[in-house]
């Protein structure tokens, strides 16, 4: 819950915003994916959503999107931006490893390397809920970045509104794979070499089902 602070007063950045040309192309780098999974007016939650650009995304696609994410700015900006787009995407301001939702979904996905701002037992209470919150066939889809080393914590400054810690942990396939195959049996994992803001780096996506 440490981040919640500076997502709350950073806010969402206009490069950032929903079909903005970098959500664009970082949704184009995961389509394929969800293209396989996605299915007509399939329930889906995102976790971490942000803003809801990949909900909105997806919406597009046929489902029936829900976002969750900690930080109440971004969450109410989601809320406005489907109000104002007409979307009937649903969002929620709640903790992904604490989550306690009236029904369950056909997908659950924690994307765009969200999954570094868990601990190893943070991660595991996440699964737990989303185990819980997939109906049965269910799947769930893991995006990260493979990062090596252990807790890290930096200092942002936000303009005008000071300066925020910022807690990261490291994560590799193996570790990822190890923590999702204590609540799921079939495991699917694909790596490729990706470039964020000029640099590499290696990009897996674990595909697991209830």
């Amino acid at each position: 819950m440490l981040n919640r602070a500076f997502y709350n007063a950073a806010g969402v950045r206009e490069e950032d915003l929903p079909f903005s040309a970098r959500s664009e192309m970082l949704f184009a780098r995961i389509r394929p994916f969800f293209e396989k999974l996605i299915f007509q007016n399939a329930e889906v939650l995102e976790l971490c959503c942000g803003n809801g650009r990949m909900s909105f995304a997806l919406e597009k696609l046929g489902a029936r999107v829900y976002g969750l994410d900690f930080a109440e700015e971004v969450v109410a900006f989601a809320e406005a931006y489907a109000q104002k787009m007409k979307s009937k995407a649903k969002f929620y301001v709640a903790d992904a490893t604490d989550i306690h939702l009236p029904q369950k979904f056909d997908l659950v996905f924690l994307a765009q390397n969200n999954l570094a701002e868990f601990s190893q037992s943070d991660f595991l209470n996440m699964l737990a809920c989303i185990y819980a919150h997939l109906k049965t066939g269910g799947k769930f889809l893991l995006e990260f970045y493979e990062r090596l080393g252990g807790e890290t914590t930096d200092v942002f400054s936000v303009p005008e509104k000071g300066e925020f810690y910022y807690r990261t942990y490291g994560w590799n396939a193996t570790q990822a794979e190890s923590e999702v195959r204590k609540f799921f049996g079939d495991v699917h994992i694909e790596c490729d070499e990706i470039e964020i803001r000029g640099r590499k780096k290696t990009r897996f996506v674990i595909i697991t089902c209830r």
